[in-house]
Formats: C-alpha cells, structure tokens, sequence
C-alpha cells in the first residue's frame, strides 16, 4: 500500500492511506446481561493538546474562519468520502458521528451517544444517545435515524459501509436506544463507530443526489454552498447544544497548492492552514502573527514489501534492507527534524493495538544488512523497483530516493518509479496471489479508526502485503473477534513481533502533523488524525 492511507482510501489528493487504530475507555453502567463497558483501556497520554485560547469566547457567533482547504472534495456524501481532503471540514462541523476520540488520547467519548455497552463476548451493543437533540432540518436524533443511516451507509458499497458489521441485526424499538446485534464478535464496534457520520432521516430517504446537494447533520455548522473549485461555506447553527458554535461563518477556499497555502497564510487571506510541511513551518514560526502547532497524529511513513513477489518473498533481503536504511538520517535530512519521530512499530503511536515490536531491532547496521544480504542466496547488485505517488506529498518521493542511496552500498540497486494515485493504487491493490510491476511502495498511512485492527479486518497483511505465513495470519483471525482485555493485548504484542520478524514494513516514522494559524484563532484543539478538526469551539479574539 502506498500510503498515505486514508482507510476507505478513495482521496486521491490527500493520499493518506487513512486508516487504523484506536482504544477506547468509556464507563457504562451494566445493564442486564450486558457487561459495562469500560472499553478498552487508552495507550496514548492521558493528557491530550491542549487548545491555544486568550480570552473568552463571544455571546453569540461572530467572525469568519477562512480555512486553506488542500483539495476538490471527492464528495460531500460522507458515505462516499470518508473525511479526507476538504470533506474534512464537514465531518465534526455539519456531521457529527455518536463517539469520537478525546484529543491526544485513545479513549473514547460520547458526540451525539451518552455511553455504550457491551456482552462479555462483544456480540451485544447497547449505545444510549444523547436526548433533545435535532439534525439541522428538524428532524429529532432517535434509534431509528442512527439506524436509517447506517443501513444506507452498508447497503451503498460505500468504503465506510465495511466497518459497520456484516448481518447485524437493529432494535431500534426503545427511541433513545440503539441495539445492535453481530453474528460474530465485534469488538471494535464502537470504535469504528467513530468513523460513521450521522445523517438526518429525511435525506437519507431522498437518496445520495440529496445527501450531495444538502449536507445535514447534527453540528455546530450548517451547510450553505459549494462553488466547485472555488470554496466550501457553513454558517453556525445556533440551535446547537454546545460548546459553540462562536463563528458566524467559515469559508474553506480550495487552495490545492501547498505553497500557495502557506502564502495565503502569511498574506492573510486565510487564517489557518492544515498539515504545513515541515520545511515551511520553520519560516511561520518567525512570524509574530502566526501560531505553528506541533502534535503526534495516528500516521506514520513507512516503507512496504509486496512479499509475493520475487525476490521480495526472501525475508533475509527484507531484514538486510531494514538494517541498511538510516531512519534518523531520513527524518532530519527530509522532515527538518521536526515532521516525524523514528518509531519501530507498523501501528501508529498511541492508537489500540500499539505496542513496539520487542524480539526485533532494525537499527541501522550496514555489516550486518550485508551478511543477511549474503545469507539470503540472491546473486548481487539485486534489482528492484518501488513506487511512490506525487499525490500523496512530495516527502515521499525523497524519502525513496534516499532510501535507494542508502541500499546500493550493500549490494542492492532501487529503481524508484512514481505514478498518479489512481494508477498507483491499481499496482497496490491487484488481486491476491497476483506480482506486482513494483516490489514495494514507499507511502504514508493514517489512521482514524483509533485501531489497528482497522487495517487488520480489512485483510491488509493477506491481499496487499500478500503474505502467507501461518503464524501471522492466525493471529490475524484471531484478534478481530477476540473481546477487549489481556488476552486481546497479547495477541496485538504478538503481531508487531511477528510482522517485525518478518521484516514485513519498514517503519520510517511516526509522523508529527504541523498546523499554523493566526494568533486570532482561539480555541483550536489539533484533531488526532491530523485530517478531521472540530471547529465547534474555536473562535476569534480582537
């Protein structure tokens, strides 16, 4: 997979593979037969990044945000575009979905649900909503439009619609309940619950045609207009229930140029820019106006091996490859030190379902790389070929061809290839069982289900890495249907030592998302994904 992984991956300009892990902690009081839920207990920091606020937030909405948007939206269905490129500013302002992650952390926390609960055996969902709450049409949050949502969301073929369990069964008889029933254990339901905008009844009912030309949520924004090519515009819903909205308006310009971004930033006709790249932020944080903001995110970049494919099914090649490759070189001499941190896992840091790889180390060691480069039987200079996508950012394509002058010492020669990601993509994700015109990509992935075991239940490891070890794949089955606890962790810890063993991936590293704003705009909290911020409580000060 080249990365950039946006999970359903159907944003051809973020190119952010999106996809993976999180953990979530909620407290539930137990009902019958049914166990609180405290699920899942957080692995990232407590404390999340805190907002940059000055002052108090105005009486009633007033200012406009101008936000830099980074690209056509795909669509402004959220059941065909899945919160990446400028979707983003609809998901969490005009939609909200029934849980989402607390800045900075893996736990989860209730939007437009209260709690949940859960069987013993994750087979049983008990989601309590929130109550007196309205979509922007006047149509009442119940059971029935959660469920409405989600059945057109499953029966689309949309991406999202594979994260809402197959042959589920609906009780939507109590109005302030939702319960929802598996064939087989679900433990990451209400986790993947955080992926599933919420949309009213009504247009739900009139079909996609009018879920595009009327985004209507729950949220603190409403949707007023999209000029194509042009820019998105919301106005505040003031019947919402809070915190905010304190904007009048935001207006997302359609500026798919990163530079242009950034000057649109320092000239002023924009006031905050998403995801600045790294060489750019240097410069911002000299200006007395602006506010750069460095947070950890669920991604990270990585290097991935297409092991069916000649030589790439030799795990000595891959093992010397990983020792070959200097990761802090790479992040200081392409991120400026400040884009990414060198982690060794395959999960993005933080997330459900992390835990770095403790049987297996591949720091940089070229002696060693070229000992298993002579182990591994293959005649040198061994020849291969990776391939990067100029649509999922500029960094990447450095990053492979550095990473191919750091192999030719020891004995292998890289032919680094780039392809729009449409066609990129067609490479990826060729049927199993099947070579591949390329033996790796070099990419990012994103996570923004909060899990890793986002990725996993959609059989990444099987048909894009196209492996077929026994072990990896039987702890695979394994954790996608066992519940929540130690047993689940172990199984996770077991993975990351199995796909590290293997030499699977490449971690190159956990990225670091730079955000930069007016020193105007108070309140804004970075969102944990890097894609998909809530603006509910931001404002402007004087």
């Amino acid at each position: 997979m080249a990365f950039q992984h946006i999970d359903p991956r159907v944003d051809p300009a973020l190119a952010s593979h999106l996809s993976r892990r999180q953990l979530l902690r909620f407290g539930a009081v137990a009902g019958v037969g049914l166990a609180a839920s405290p699920l899942l207990a957080a692995c990232g920091p407590e404390a999340g990044p805190k907002p940059v606020a000055s002052g108090s937030p105005p009486a009633r909405p007033t200012g406009v945000l101008r936000v830099a948007g980074n690209a056509e939206p795909v669509s402004l269905s959220p059941v065909i575009a899945t919160g990446v490129s400028d979707l983003g500013v609809l998901l969490n302002n005009v939609y909200e979905a029934l849980f989402r992650y607390k800045p900075g952390t893996s736990e989860l926390e209730g939007v437009l649900a209260d709690r949940f609960e859960s069987s013993a055996d994750a087979r049983e969902w008990k989601v309590y909503l929130k109550p007196n709450i309205k979509f922007h049409d006047g149509e009442p949050l119940t059971s029935s439009a959660v469920r409405t949502s989600f059945e057109f969301t499953k029966s689309s073929a949309a991406p999202l619609g594979f994260f809402l369990p197959a042959n589920a069964t609906y009780d939507d008889s109590d109005p302030a309940v939702l319960r929802v029933t598996t064939a087989a254990p679900y433990p990451d339901f209400a986790r993947f619950l955080t992926l599933l905008s919420v949309m009213s009844p009504k247009i739900v009912k009139a079909g996609q045609d009018a879920i595009v030309r009327t985004p209507t949520g729950t949220g603190p924004y409403k949707f007023v207009s999209y000029e194509t090519a042009q820019r998105i515009v919301l106005e505040a819903n003031t019947a919402y229930r809070g915190p905010g909205p304190y904007l009048e308006r935001i207006e997302v310009p359609i500026i798919p140029d990163a530079a242009a971004r950034v000057t649109a930033l320092r000239s002023g006709s924009v006031d905050l820019v998403l995801r600045v790249a790294p060489q750019d932020s240097t410069s911002l944080r000299g200006a007395s106006s602006l506010v750069v903001r460095q947070e950890s995110s669920w991604a990270n970049a990585r290097l991935e091996w297409f092991t069916n494919t000649a030589p790439m099914d030799n795990v000595k090649l891959r093992q010397a490859i990983a020792h070959a490759i200097d990761r802090p070189a790479l992040v200081k001499a392409i991120l400026g030190g400040v884009g990414g941190k060198v982690d060794d896992s395959w999960v993005a840091t933080g997330m459900y379902g992390y835990a770095p790889p403790k049987t297996t180390n591949y720091d940089l060691n070229v002696n060693l790389a070229k000992s298993l480069l002579a182990e591994s039987g293959l005649t040198t200079p061994v020849e291969l070929t990776i391939g990067w996508s100029p649509d999922e950012g500029a960094q990447f394509g450095q990053l492979a061809e550095a990473i191919a002058g750091m192999l030719k010492p020891v004995g292998i020669n890289v032919t680094v290839k780039s392809l729009p990601l449409p066609a990129k993509n067609k490479i990826v994700r060729a049927p199993a069982g099947t070579a591949r015109e390329w033996h790796g990509t070099v990419g990012g992935t994103r996570f923004i289900s909060g899990a890793a075991s986002h990725l996993i239940v959609q059989n990444f490891f099987r048909n894009e890495l196209q492996v077929t070890d026994p072990t990896l794949n039987q702890l695979t089955d394994r954790v996608v249907v066992v519940p929540d606890g130690s047993e689940r962790t172990q199984i996770f810890a077991d993975i990351e030592n199995r796909v590290a063993e293997l030499a699977l991936i490449s971690p190159l590293y956990g990225e670091v998302t730079l955000h930069a704003h007016k020193n105007t705009v108070q309140g804004f909290t970075p969102p944990n994904d890097g894609l998909l911020p809530n603006f509910g409580p931001v404002y402007l000060s004087a």
